[in-house]
């Protein structure tokens, strides 16, 4: 069972990037921009009509209102018609990120929330569009912004990334707590509301590069990655009524799924390999033993006459049927490493993982990948 959780504030997109992504990866082969291979199920009994009609409802020009109590959505990712993982995505009232302590947080509601931070696959923090764009307004000296106003953006900026900062803290006190060690999984920077960020596409993830950089977010020893989706890159929204005027078309959603499901997958799977590797290892070794302890005999039988005599006359084995011993041993070995070598092959986990990687490769979206050692890599290398 994978969790998923995608934190934000209040109005960062947690509940459109849940219903998007649903959309996304429910879409038939005939759909433009679907999914290939891939699809979703629902497990028998959830009902997910909320996260259709929210979707329908943004078709019909309206954005849907937050979350005000946890949602968790009980999905099955497919590949080929083929189970991949059954996962649970929690969507949340997007005030508890800003204030845990609040009196208005019910605690039970709390705890889910915690149970999904501490347990989740990786952990991925949004990082709203209009944030972005004001981190490049700031860092850009050419712009004629004023000092004052530039020093009330960064302020602005501060608190929004204080947020993230005060999530991955909690995280790492809980993995502290359970497990008595620091939190090393993976981490998803995840814009959403790109079409805000005014620049090219592919500038997006070197500008979110920039942003992680300056405040510190480039963590040593985790993998950071970073994405963003937005409704439309030529949308245009009343922002005092929500009302969506015209250009809805989303895209990017079904990336922090896809980056979640495929990560878990390559884990479990390289796990599975050790451990069935593990094994063989361990039958070779044992047929090694048995291979000298055959050829020692044989040796003795050579060099001595009197055994090879007790061999002719049946008391023993003879040097023909301790030949034959040694060449089945050998071919047992054989076998063993052949065994080893097609591990790959025989791994659905990893297979399914890849598959995952060659879709996001094959969109071309931008995905940013920060190795655990600070450098850009490419996304395979988060996969292996």
């Amino acid at each position: 069972m994978i969790k998923l959780l995608i934190t934000g504030g209040k109005s960062s997109g947690k509940t459109v990037a849940a219903c998007c992504a649903y959309r996304q990866l429910s879409k038939a082969k005939f759909e433009d921009n679907n999914m290939g291979d891939f699809g979703i199920i629902v497990r028998e009994g959830v009902d997910v009509t909320e996260l259709t009609n929210m979707y329908n409802g943004m078709l019909d020009n309206k954005l849907p209102e937050g979350s005000i109590e946890n949602h968790i959505y009980d999905l099955i990712l497919t590949r080929k018609m083929k189970n991949i993982c059954n996962f649970l995505w929690l969507d949340y009232m997007g005030n508890m990120t800003t204030d845990f302590e609040s009196s208005d947080i019910p605690e039970d509601e709390l705890n889910v929330f915690d149970e999904f931070l501490n347990e989740a696959a990786i952990l991925a923090f949004i990082i709203p569009g209009n944030v972005l764009d004001d981190f490049i307004h700031v860092i850009d000296k050419d712009n004629g912004m004023q000092n004052i106003e530039r020093a009330k953006l960064t302020n602005a900026i501060g608190e929004k990334i204080g947020q993230v900062i005060t999530l991955v803290n909690r995280a790492n006190e809980l993995n502290l707590k359970k497990y008595g060690k620091e939190d090393n999984r993976p981490i998803i920077f995840y814009v959403t509301k790109s079409d805000k960020v005014k620049c090219d596409d592919s500038k997006k993830m070197d500008y979110l590069y920039k942003l992680l950089d300056g405040y510190n977010l480039l963590i040593e020893e985790r993998k950071i990655l970073g994405c963003h989706s937005t409704i439309g890159k030529n949308l245009v929204l009343d922002e005092k009524t929500n009302e969506i005027i015209k250009g809805f078309d989303p895209v990017g959603f079904e990336i922090p799924v896809m980056l979640t499901v495929g990560y878990a997958l390559s884990e479990e799977g390289r796990i599975w390999q050790q451990n069935e590797a593990g094994k063989i290892d361990v039958r070779i070794s044992e047929l090694n033993n048995i291979l000298f302890k055959q050829k020692s005999s044989e040796e003795k039988i050579k060099k001595n006459p009197l055994k090879r005599l007790a061999g002719i006359l049946g008391r023993s084995k003879n040097l023909t049927e301790i030949n034959y011993d040694i060449i089945n041993t050998q071919n047992n070995i054989k076998e063993a490493e052949k065994d080893k070598t097609n591990l790959l092959n025989s791994n659905s986990l990893c297979q399914n993982s890849n598959a995952i990687l060659e879709y996001l490769q094959s969109k071309n979206y931008e995905i940013l990948y920060v190795n655990e050692k600070g450098e850009r890599c490419n996304l395979s290398e988060f996969f292996k």
